[in-house]
């Protein structure tokens, strides 16, 4: 290639900086190498490069994306580290994986497979360990890097700043990523006047951690994306044929690696997820008599908020629940007391579990505030047994309840 050919291909691919589907349409030789022969992106690859480009113009853009196998996730991952580092100057990036042999054997062979068909492959070096930019000068300004994961080294992630550039920060099998990796990579994705793209990929394996709360507590931050092998014509159908037969489409296998959905409920949980999401969106029909009951959890300080949530009958969203955080036991309480006079509810359950027993304590000198007997005495199961009581009983009327419609509450039914 001249020097005026590379400039003249330098010039080409900055008009796609805003747009990695053009990008990708026409800097892989779709119609002419023999590899590429009649392929092209699949329709769910093309929305999430879509996705990219409509999000652009707010700088922070996320995107999550749940799959079976063999859909086209690595290489759709080469697509946008390709299309991020030569459409903006000075990218910087990362690539992570869940595991050193998924990073440096699929990962890389697949970056390495389009990077040696990109049209614009002189511009770039690829290592066993990265992508750099060949221009001198800009070796450790211009580049991603494969950098493999670790609890105890989280710190390697914190230094991904790029003010007033582009940074790309890519996660693939991203269930298996530790929840601390998630947090050490959150501040650089929020810098300001950066062009900020974090895409997690992955087979949706568990029921809890940070990339299934991308679709929960978080979803209203990520671009989503489900992708059932079943609808993608690279997928092996004869093999999701023979899984359809060996297992319910409806068990945790073939929801987790055909068709991209999280399992209902995690090892660890006893209110599958998927009753307290139609409990948040199921039509609230309390009848007249349905009595008021007000549920009390407190937090106290920290990270945690003290809850009171009222149901009446089955309806447990017209009234909103009421979140507070970092109050004292004695604020709770006022919120409690009020609450009382306003609503006047039958029954109060607080759990006196730790800080909750001084509220208790309180709320029992007020003739407003309606508390159910206290535990009986030498019982010191009892508690514990109310509980577990308590959990069966919210199981129970998952099919009919109807929840507030807030992600954090869903998150909090993960039991």
């Amino acid at each position: 290639m001249t020097h005026e050919e590379e400039i003249e291909l330098g010039k080409e691919m900055a008009q796609y900086a805003a747009d990695p589907w053009r990008f990708v349409m026409d800097m892989f030789p779709w119609d002419s190498h023999p590899e590429l022969k009649g392929a092209a992106p699949e329709k769910w690859q093309r929305e999430v490069l879509e996705a990219i480009r409509d999000g652009l113009p707010e700088e922070k853009v996320r995107i999550a994306c749940a799959s079976g196998h063999g859909v086209g996730k690595t290489a759709l991952t080469s697509w946008i580290i390709l299309w991020a580092l030569a459409t903006c100057r000075d990218t910087r990036g990362v690539l992570t994986a869940s595991n050193e042999a998924q990073l440096y054997t699929k990962n890389r062979a697949e970056l390495t497979k389009w990077h040696r068909l990109f049209r614009g492959k002189e511009f770039f070096n690829l290592t066993a360990t990265a992508l750099i930019r060949k221009d001198p000068g800009h070796e450790f300004t211009w580049r991603l890097d494969l950098l493999p994961w670790n609890p105890y080294k989280a710190e390697a992630f914190a230094g991904l700043h790029n003010a007033g550039r582009r940074i790309l920060i890519i996660f693939d099998e991203a269930s298996a990523i530790d929840p601390i990796i998630f947090e050490t990579v959150e501040p650089a994705a929020s810098d300001i006047n950066t062009q900020v793209i974090w895409c997690c990929f992955g087979n949706p394996l568990h029921n809890t951690g940070p990339f299934r709360e991308c679709f929960g507590k978080f979803a209203h931050r990520w671009k989503r994306f489900h992708v059932d092998s079943r609808d993608v014509g690279i997928s092996d159908k004869e093999q999701i044929a023979r899984w359809a037969a060996d297992y319910s489409e409806d068990g945790y296998f073939f929801c987790t690696r055909v068709r991209g959905l999280f399992p209902a409920a995690g090892s660890a949980q006893f209110i599958p997820v998927d009753l307290v999401e139609a409990a948040m969106t199921r039509e609230p029909e309390a009848l007249p008599n349905d009595a008021l009951v007000l549920g009390v959890d407190v937090a106290r300080f920290g990270e945690d908020s003290s809850v009171l949530y009222p149901r009446r009958g089955l309806d447990a969203r017209s009234l909103k629940p009421i979140e507070l955080h970092g109050l004292d036991t004695v604020r709770v309480e006022e919120v409690i007391l009020n609450f009382c006079l306003q609503h006047q509810p039958d029954v109060i359950f607080v759990d006196d579990a730790g800080a909750g027993g001084a509220v208790v304590d309180h709320l029992m000198r007020h003739p407003i505030v309606p508390l159910p007997s206290p535990a009986p005495p030498r019982r010191q199961n009892f508690r514990l047994k109310a509980r577990t009581l308590a959990l069966a009983n919210a199981r129970r009327r998952g099919n009919s309840g109807i929840l507030s419609g807030s992600a954090s509450f869903s998150a909090s039914f993960k039991i």
